[in-house]
């Protein structure tokens, strides 16, 4: 199990794939906004507690797994994120629920928790 995503991740350029559940990771570093070619990020299951706020950067990203962590909030930069189309973020620590929905325009798919999903 790791706790802390090395800082280095952000020279993985060519990535496509990041899948990190399962861990006790507390936070994404800055650099994982420098992945531009990452399709699919699967960080569920962690102590995550937000997104960093240049998350935006990741244009390519059409499914986000950011499910069982301590998230309270998404950064407004999701909305440059055109690609994504699926997004799970079930069991966080999200106050209001309709204002995270809204960030989202072109969504296929949002699972946000027990009581709203939409596929």
């Amino acid at each position: 199990m790791i706790s802390v995503i090395p800082k280095d991740i952000g020279k993985l350029k060519n990535l496509t794939v990041l899948v990190l559940s399962n861990n006790k990771i507390t936070a994404l570093p800055d650099e994982i906004c420098d992945l531009s070619n990452l399709w699919i990020m699967f960080v569920a299951f962690n102590d995550i507690e937000e997104i960093p706020e240049e998350i935006g950067k990741l244009t390519n990203l059409w499914y986000m797994g950011i499910h069982n962590n301590k998230i309270k909030e998404l950064p407004e930069s999701i909305r440059d994120m055109g690609e994504l189309k699926y997004i799970s973020m079930v069991n966080n620590e999200f106050g209001d629920v309709e204002s995270e929905i809204s960030k989202f325009e072109n969504m296929k798919c949002v699972r946000v928790d027990a009581r709203f999903e939409s596929c």
